[in-house]
């Protein structure tokens, strides 16, 4: 099987910067009358050239009698938006001098690359006082995700919520030893009784001591389950994409440092392998177990949840996930 070399030092260019957000902070575009007049020239332009794109926007914010300049293109089989749209003169904070207000048609996306501005949005915007123009730019530069594009949108936090996750399980078994391990008078005696069995040659082990056994059963009792998840963790994960007919699934092998003890950030690149397709019930059923599992103990979260050690980590409930391949 062959593994693709990918970099998800950051997040970028799939984020806020490039109107990639996560579709359940989006209304769908219901009514255009609110609308500036050439924004919705431009959107039903898109849209009889389009079909396949719909427009919305946040549902964080109130419209009320307020038009409209900005608003997102999105697909409704993808979780994401795929960036936005807009008219009007959105050059604020390109380091450049001032001049003249120049409005335009204006299309932001993850595919974009403007090399003239530094920082912002405007790295991932286009524009054209041309409609028909920027009509083309929406459809050159405003493209469905591949497997590749959730990887990016999502691989940072994932792998920063696992290693946090595994540093977590380090430090809470390390405390529990560590009531053992400061204390010599609590282990010394049973150092020196399996020290003395090994001289004579003894086949059978000595005995604990009742204290160092009481010890020991409670460290096993606190956070056996615990050490168990640390010892199982992988660096082979699952992406699953819910689709509408099944499930995409890649594996990705992780970088083996994510086991290290000083572990906590997703710099690196990870291997990306090539998508299998599931229709309908034929996914894996260890698969379908973990999914099942996340969706139960994250049922009351609506946003992104923690990483399950030993499972998995939810980044889009009911359309994306993480999954431990053990």
């Amino acid at each position: 099987m062959t593994m693709n070399n990918l970099d998800i030092h950051y997040g970028q260019p799939h984020n806020a910067q490039t109107f990639t957000v996560p579709m359940r902070g989006i209304d769908d575009l219901e009514f255009y009358d609110r609308l500036a007049t050439e924004l919705k020239t431009f959107v039903l332009a898109v849209k009889a050239k389009y079909p396949y794109l719909s427009f919305g926007i946040s549902n964080d914010v109130y419209v009320g009698d307020r038009i409209i300049h900005r608003v997102y293109v999105y697909m409704p089989e993808h979780c994401y938006t795929l960036g936005a749209i807009a008219y009007g003169d959105f050059r604020r904070g390109d380091y450049s001098s001032e001049r003249e207000e120049k409005k335009e048609f204006v299309v932001w996306s993850p595919n974009i690359r403007n090399m003239r501005i530094k920082d912002g949005n405007g790295r991932y915007r286009a524009s054209s006082s041309s409609i028909d123009k920027a009509v083309s730019i929406v459809g050159k530069q405003v493209r469905p995700f591949t497997s590749t594009s959730y990887l990016m949108i999502a691989g940072e936090r994932m792998v920063n919520g696992y290693a946090n996750e595994i540093n977590s399980a380090r430090e809470k078994t390390n405390k529990a030893r560590s009531k053992i391990t400061s204390d010599p008078n609590m282990y010394w005696q049973d150092l020196l009784n399996v020290h003395s069995a090994q001289k004579a040659g003894l086949s059978e082990p000595p005995k604990l001591t009742p204290t160092l056994s009481n010890f020991l059963d409670d460290y096993v009792f606190q956070v056996g389950d615990t050490q168990e998840l640390i010892d199982k963790a992988t660096c082979k994960v699952l992406q699953v994409r819910v689709t509408a007919d099944g499930f995409e699934v890649n594996p990705i092998q992780l970088s083996e440092r994510l086991l290290e003890s000083d572990y906590s950030t997703a710099y690196g690149t990870v291997d990306f392998g090539p998508m299998t397709r599931y229709l309908g019930d034929s996914l894996p059923k260890h698969i379908q177990e973990k999914i099942s599992t996340l969706d139960m103990v994250h049922a009351t979260n609506t946003h992104e949840a923690s990483f399950l050690l030993g499972v998995g980590w939810i980044s889009y409930k009911k359309r994306l996930y993480y999954i431990v391949d053990i």
